[in-house]
């Protein structure tokens, strides 16, 4: 952050917003419908495959990971995050407020 001499500007530069792994709690999800065809009911008849469900679950959270990179989320993020600060740096005597975001977000 920085502040000009007459303390009415400030410039506040963010890393970029970033997408956190999608996580999925399985002990609060259920397969809702599940479709298979007869071949696929007949092999798990006889081999008993005991992972199907987790393979729906992995299934489900690498959809849920896509259409969060394919959804406005960080575009909007970033865009509160600007909002809020403006607000509030403007409440604090700034009369130009300037939010920057670039480079990669800290850990």
């Amino acid at each position: 952050m920085s502040v000009n001499l007459n303390r009415t500007a400030v410039t506040v530069a963010l890393p970029k917003a970033q997408l956190e792994p999608a996580v999925l709690d399985v002990s609060q999800s259920y397969v809702y419908a599940q479709q298979q065809g007869l071949f696929n009911r007949i092999g798990n008849f006889f081999s008993g495959n005991p992972n199907s469900q987790q393979q729906v679950y992995i299934l489900a959270q690498q959809k849920i990971q896509t259409a969060a990179r394919q959804s406005p989320l960080l575009t909007e993020a970033q865009k509160n995050a600007e909002g809020m600060l403006d607000g509030m740096l403007t409440s604090l005597g700034f009369q130009h407020v300037t939010v920057t975001f670039g480079g990669a977000a800290a850990s």
